[in-house]
């Protein structure tokens, strides 16, 4: 075994045991036969790890208290009487279609990896570290804005329901005036969003009880608007000749009457905006460790959030274009002053009840997954490694989730939220662009290498797999007190089989999940059954779609910046904007035919994203597109935010990291004397 690890010391340079830089930061995430749920039914092996207590139904209503919030009492107004008019039930669909892409993608990757940190764990296995850094940074800065937007949120409810006697006590006594800070102090908000994080404190199961309640709520509330609303409907109201119109004109005027008012353009543009309507789904994501048979019920739970939200949307935004002419809608308040015109104003109270309810719901929607990212990090050595513990008796990320509480308080209490809320879109993107790309490279590696595998030395990763194995227990480890070599072919006490690398290079199974049931086979690859050797991928192969996705990327990303900044010219028929356009559309489809020529991995698995490379493509263009509309001050405030991020990881995560430590093993090199998480490593070398 010694003198393997010591051959391994050819993949870094001039024998002087150091690792590249490059390498450090594209290291990719190893794991181990602790990703398997099945090795976690045992209770006497989930000492230190998260409880699994959650059911379909907890996940659902977390994706949908989360996606839905009280987004649908006020965005499905302001997308019709700003942009889209009664066409606001395509601009919903049309964002469905674009959100579910993305669905697909962490929905397969929800089967494929059982770990919690959502995107963050997914770039870690498949792309590199320090991506993955970058995306569990910015989702953390996501979840924290969310959580402070919403607590104000809440508060201002609660403050106009009181005749804004609360802020104007405030504004009274504790004003400010200071850039990018708010008015005043929101001690409400402050309070809502400590009484959250210590409910979900105390244990998962009893905040997501919570949670069920509050969305379970919402949707009732919901039912009632359109079943009630629906009794005013008036069809004249979605084709309003524009003679009928008082103010004819582009928004802020009344656009010109019909379907689509504002036009083709105003469509898209409410579609854009009915996009971010979508997002909070990935909270799901984070659950994995949390969740009963995480295979099956991620997935199916991401998409029930998506049907059931576009449901939701679809069904409010039919009701309010039906009950009044869409230029009388209030952008701002839209359910409760369509009703107010109709008569009914018992209504007010209804939807009062709901918004509550789905502005609780959407913080505790926050509030459970920012945690659980932190706590990925940590326990993966990115960030401090007290996060990253496990409280023995609520069987919670205790500390990842006090941590995460102050800082969201904080912000909550003394910040400008409307400055910052663009900053979650970057965060949301960024996860999307790199979940696309991972799925994009990951149908197309080999089944005898591990996520991402191809781009490293072949003898390092297998020796960095099998010497470094920590058991959790003793007792119940069916790979304890084994040697690498004699543990090939082993299977734990509950059926999994665990190979080792030394005999044959066959670790796929660490990281890509079985299919024991295959339920999904319809949305699957066809064509899986007999497939000769020689159409599966090869380590060269899924070099090559590697290089492709990099450079295909590009290409959006460059033709995503024409689109947008030479749209005049491209209006104007300009001749070399076209050219432009042409050629980068014609390299495209060149990368996309090399890699629909490459061999697809046709390993089965509970759920597969279908029509791969075309839906991740297509997922990928969208949100560049997305990412690239995001204004200047936006991108101004994310470089602050990742130059703190860039000093955390450089002078911390990079050489505290486990596969650092692993890495440090492997090729003899000194560990951190004062990391005690190393001493097992010293043990094994010594």
């Amino acid at each position: 075994m010694l003198k393997r690890i010591m051959d391994c010391r050819h993949g870094f340079t001039n024998g002087d045991h150091q690792v590249h830089f490059v390498k450090r930061i594209t290291r990719l995430k190893i794991a181990d036969h602790d990703d398997f749920p099945e090795d976690d039914t045992n209770e006497s092996n989930r000492e230190g790890k998260l409880k699994r207590c959650l059911n379909t139904f907890d996940l659902t209503a977390l994706g949908i208290g989360s996606t839905l919030g009280a987004g649908v009492y006020v965005i499905t107004g302001q997308v019709a009487r700003q942009s889209a008019g009664p066409s606001v039930i395509i601009a919903f669909a049309i964002a469905a279609f674009a959100s579910a892409l993305a669905a697909l993608c962490y929905a397969e990757f929800g089967s494929r990896i059982t770990k919690t940190g959502s995107a963050y764990v997914y770039s870690y296995v498949t792309v590199g570290e320090l991506i993955a850094f970058i995306i569990g940074w910015n989702l953390i800065l996501e979840y924290a804005i969310s959580v402070a937007s919403v607590a104000r949120a809440w508060s201002g409810n609660l403050d106009s329901l009181a005749n804004h006697a609360i802020s104007n006590y405030f504004q009274k006594h504790l004003s400010w005036h200071a850039p990018g800070l708010a008015s005043y102090p929101d001690f409400l908000a402050f309070a809502i969003v400590i009484i959250f994080t210590i409910t979900l404190s105390t244990g998962v199961k009893a905040s997501s009880t919570i949670n069920n309640i509050f969305t379970v709520t919402n949707l009732m509330v919901i039912t009632f608007v359109f079943s009630c609303g629906m009794f005013y409907a008036d069809i004249q109201n979605w084709n309003i000749p524009n003679s009928s119109i008082p103010h004819p004109g582009p928004y802020p005027l009344q656009g010109y009457g019909g379907f689509t008012p504002f036009g083709i353009g105003g469509l898209l543009t409410g579609a854009a905006t009915s996009f971010y309507a979508y997002v909070g789904f990935d909270a799901i994501c984070t659950t994995s460790e949390e969740v009963r048979n995480p295979q099956r019920v991620v997935p199916l739970s991401i998409l029930l959030t998506l049907v059931v939200c576009f449901i939701a949307y679809s069904s409010i935004s039919i009701v309010i274009t039906l009950m009044v002419p869409y230029y009388k809608i209030d952008p701002k308040a839209p359910l409760p002053q369509v009703f107010a015109l109709k008569g009914v104003k018992v209504a007010q109270y209804i939807i009062s009840v709901g918004a509550f309810c789905g502005l609780s719901a959407s913080i505790m929607g926050s509030v459970f997954p920012l945690p659980r990212v932190i706590f990925a990090m940590s326990r993966d050595g990115l960030l401090f490694k007290i996060l990253g513990r496990v409280h023995d008796r609520f069987k919670t990320p205790l500390y990842a989730t006090v941590v995460s509480g102050i800082f969201c308080s904080i912000v909550a209490l003394i910040f400008d939220i409307a400055a910052l809320v663009n900053m979650m879109s970057i965060g949301t993107l960024l996860a999307y662009i790199l979940v696309s790309a991972s799925i994009l490279i990951l149908h197309y590696q080999p089944s005898d290498h591990s996520i991402g595998q191809s781009l490293q030395d072949d003898n390092q990763i297998e020796l960095i797999q099998h010497a470094t194995t920590q058991p959790q227990n003793e007792e119940n480890d069916g790979l304890q007190n084994q040697s690498a070599l004699h543990d090939y072919g082993s299977v734990n006490n509950n059926g999994v089989e665990f190979k080792s690398n030394l005999g044959d290079k066959s670790s796929e199974n660490d990281l890509i999940l079985p299919d024991n049931n295959q339920l999904s086979d319809t949305l699957s690859d066809i064509d899986d059954d007999k497939i000769d050797d020689e159409d599966q991928p090869t380590s060269q192969s899924g070099r090559t779609v590697i290089k492709c996705v990099t450079a295909l990327s590009a290409a959006i990303l460059a033709l995503n910046l024409i689109l947008i900044k030479l749209i005049n010219q491209l209006l104007n028929r300009t001749w070399w904007a076209i050219l432009l356009v042409c050629t980068l559309v014609l390299l495209i489809l060149i990368v996309i035919y090399i890699i629909v020529r490459q061999p697809k991995n046709r390993q089965k698995l509970k759920f597969k994203v279908p029509l791969v490379p075309f839906i991740p493509i297509l997922s990928l263009f969208i949100n560049l597109f997305l990412i690239l509309k995001l204004p200047t001050a936006t991108w101004i405030r994310f470089a602050i935010w990742m130059a703190i991020g860039f000093s955390i990881y450089f002078g911390y995560g990079m050489w505290h990291s486990v596969e650092e430590r692993q890495m440090r093993f492997c090729h003899k090199l000194p560990l951190n004397d004062d990391d005690e998480d190393d001493d097992h490593f010293r043990t094994k070398r010594d």
